[in-house]
């Protein structure tokens, strides 16, 4: 069975879990993280509320 449609308009609040394959690290150094964080902001707009956790 397919999964729903996610919904998408303004001010929605999106929540994102990141967490690595057999609690592997998923960053390199804190240099990656950043550009991680900085391609999240520029997918979200400033409208927009992100829930991040990061396992």
């Amino acid at each position: 069975m397919a999964r729903r449609l996610r919904l998408n308009y303004p001010r929605a609040l999106s929540y994102i879990t990141v967490r690595g394959n057999a609690q592997r690290r998923i960053f390199l150094d804190e240099a990656d993280y950043r550009w991680f964080l900085t391609l999240l902001g520029m997918r979200f707009s400033n409208n927009a509320s992100v829930a991040l956790r990061i396992v």
